[in-house]
């Protein structure tokens, strides 16, 4: 974990830097309460201080997990929340959500999902050209109804 936090400092991706900053931090945060998680938690919340301080948004790529300990059925809840950005976008590449209990006697997974977001930015692309082609032809279909009318009024245009 300590080489982990060290390559923050030396990484010349953003989004790695920015993964490996939101992991550890995350593992940091974990409640130490609880008893699988207080020796992870340990080492991330030693390794902290080394790292990068990193850049916060949507734009780079996040690994969050958030726990809670519920004393009155003595449960976990827990979600997770990961997703991948490239460096050359800001929309997504993939994002994964899973929610889940965990106790004494229980195990539930209620919520696991992947997304691959394949080609979402050439099909944001073809609607944005879309919209302007579109307001384009109607600018110039306004245009030539009003030539049109100058015309039938024998109204000079003005060049």
């Amino acid at each position: 974990m300590q080489r982990l936090a060290l390559r923050t400092w030396h990484e010349k991706s953003s989004q790695i830097q920015n993964y490996i900053y939101t992991t550890i931090r995350t593992l940091a945060d974990l409640p130490a309460s609880i008893p699988e998680y207080k020796t992870i938690q340990r080492k991330a919340e030693l390794v902290s201080p080394l790292l990068k301080k990193s850049k916060e948004g949507y734009q780079y790529s996040h690994n969050l997990q958030v726990n809670t300990f519920i004393k009155m059925i003595r449960s976990i809840l827990s979600h997770k929340i990961q997703f991948v950005v490239g460096e050359d976008s800001f929309i997504p590449r993939s994002m994964f959500a899973r929610a889940e209990m965990k106790g004494d006697d229980l195990n539930v997974e209620a919520l696991e999902a992947s997304l691959y977001f394949q080609g979402v930015e050439e099909l944001a692309r073809k609607m944005v050209d879309l919209y302007f082609g579109y307001e384009q032809d109607r600018k110039d279909e306004y245009q030539n109804f009003l030539l049109n009318i100058l015309e039938r009024l024998d109204i000079p245009r003005k060049e």
